[in-house]
C-alpha cells in the first residue's frame, strides 16, 4: 500500500522523471486535482485503499487434518533433551591417551597419566 501510495505522489511530483515502484500501473492509479499536497495525499489514500489486499482469516475448523499432519516436532524427531545430555556427558569423558600405555610399569605410573593434570 505504501509503495503504491508513494507512485502516486512521484507522478504527482515528478511526472516524467518519476521513478515508480509499478509502472505498468500508471493508467489505474488515481490522479490528484492539483499539486496540492491535500490533493496528493487524497490521491495517494485512494490509490492505497484501492489496491488494499487483505488476507482471508482461516477458522480453526476449516484447517484440514491433512495440514496438521504435515508439521512435526524437530526436538522429538532428534530426541533433544537426551541430546543435550549425551553432548554433556559427553565433555565429562577424559580424552584418549596420546600411546598405548606401558603394562610392565606400576600401576600407580599408569594412573597419573592423565592429559588433565595441571599441576605440574
Amino acid at each position: 500500500m505504501a509503495a503504491i501510495a508513494h507512485d502516486v505522489a512521484e507522478l504527482a511530483i515528478n511526472r516524467d522523471r518519476a521513478l515508480l515502484n509499478f509502472p505498468d500501473l500508471i493508467g489505474s492509479l488515481p490522479v490528484p486535482k492539483s499539486t496540492s499536497i491535500v490533493h496528493i495525499r487524497a490521491a495517494a489514500k485512494a490509490a492505497a485503499e484501492q489496491f488494499n489486499v487483505r488476507p482471508e482469516v482461516v477458522g480453526a475448523s476449516e484447517v484440514s487434518s491433512q495440514e496438521i499432519a504435515e508439521y512435526f516436532d524437530e526436538d522429538e524427531l532428534f530426541n533433544m533433551p537426551q541430546l543435550l545430555i549425551e553432548m554433556a556427558e559427553g565433555l565429562m569423558v577424559s580424552p584418549p591417551r596420546v600411546g598405548p600405555p606401558e603394562y610392565d610399569e606400576p600401576l600407580e605410573v599408569l594412573e597419573d597419566n592423565n592429559l588433565w593434570k595441571f599441576d605440574e
